[in-house]
């Protein structure tokens, strides 16, 4: 098990290059601490089978078990859009078109419900401001 990180103010961005990094080093688990906010990003990536699970050890600690098919990872790519200087939105127009091209990629959309997929938001009919991309 690696060390236990400490995570900053961009604590969604943070936690999510640590799930990457540590994917990229093959390792099984992590363990992280953590506030309450990331365990919105981890249902959904949980929901969306790209983490196997999460268990809490403590109240700020975490552990993330990662999801391997065949041993290789099983997303490839991440890409964060969120920058406090720049946003991009996104209508369900945008939404539909990504959806009927771009099927194999997962975006995660920052709206009113929270932070969605896509696939969620277009079942809603919302658009937002656009948090990152999984392919």
């Amino acid at each position: 098990m690696s060390n236990i990180k400490n995570l900053n103010n961009n604590w969604n961005l943070n936690l999510l290059n640590i799930i990457k990094l540590s994917y990229c080093f093959s390792m099984e688990t992590i363990m992280v601490r953590i506030i309450k906010k990331n365990l919105i990003i981890l249902k959904i990536l949980k929901k969306t089978n790209f983490i196997n699970d999460f268990k809490f050890i403590k109240d700020d600690v975490i552990i993330i078990y990662l999801m391997y098919k065949n041993n290789k990872k099983i997303w490839n790519n991440l890409k964060i859009t969120y920058k406090t200087s720049h946003h991009i939105y996104i209508n369900t127009y945008l939404l539909q078109r990504f959806y009927k091209y771009e099927y194999k990629k997962l975006l995660f959309i920052s709206t009113t419900w929270g932070i969605i997929s896509h696939i969620e938001a277009l079942k809603k009919n919302v658009g937002g401001r656009l948090y990152f991309i999984l392919y």
